[in-house]
């Protein structure tokens, strides 16, 4: 389940971004401005300016910083990949994981974030802040260094030898006999119910034979 979210995640988030680039492409003369933009993303480089997060308290400034630079480079990472694979990025669901993963951290540390400044706006000070602020500073390196990560691997990563591996593997699997493996009743392969092996459960207590309490056992 967790693995479709991921998918989830990227398609719904990045649905509307993919129509307007396809409106933009269908259409440049009609976007002119818009369309030099994008231009200068995709082909040039060229990010957005980094987004300004407010209201925070200055103590949390620094960090909210580092939300809006990550919000900023993961808005162009998002662009690129489009770019790049086009309508295969539909089935491409190891860049759709790193995407959601992305997506994922960068709403964890904005929930940190507002929790913080929460705190510190009810009064929390002295050693319980020093302490939340240990732990907030933590959760953003990891959000960090997790980003970093899944945008490095958008471009160097082993996609290719892992799934030629799965073609094996699955072209292995479909020659090996259903009698030498138990097969689970909920598989959704029904036409191998009842082909596979009996498991042992000799050693198993096995319920739903009836009570084996007599009448002279029952209380009156």
């Amino acid at each position: 389940a967790n693995e479709v979210m991921h998918s989830f995640v990227f398609a719904y988030g990045s649905k509307q971004l993919g129509e307007y680039m396809l409106h933009i492409k269908r259409n440049p003369l009609g976007h002119v401005g818009s369309g030099l933009r994008l231009a200068l993303e995709l082909f040039l480089g060229v990010r957005r300016r980094t987004p300004v997060i407010t209201g925070l308290d200055p103590k949390l400034e620094r960090l909210g910083f580092r939300l809006a630079r990550n919000i900023r480079e993961f808005a162009h990472q998002v662009k690129m990949m489009l770019k790049i694979h086009r309508e295969e990025i539909l089935t491409r669901q190891m860049l759709q994981e790193r995407l959601s993963w992305c997506a994922m951290w960068i709403h964890a540390t904005a929930c940190t974030l507002s929790r913080a400044d929460q705190s510190i706006r009810s009064g929390t000070n002295g050693a319980a802040l020093a302490e939340e602020m240990c732990i907030v500073e933590h959760v953003c390196d990891i959000a960090d260094h997790e980003i970093r990560k899944a945008i490095r691997e958008l471009y160097s990563n082993t996609d290719r030898t892992m799934l030629a591996c799965a073609d094996a593997a699955m072209s292995r699997m479909e020659m090996m006999p259903n009698s030498r493996y138990v097969i689970p009743e909920k598989t959704p392969d029904k036409s191998g119910l009842g082909t596979g092996r009996e498991p042992d459960q000799t050693y198993i207590p096995q319920f739903g034979s009836g009570s084996t309490t007599t009448q002279a056992d029952v209380p009156s």
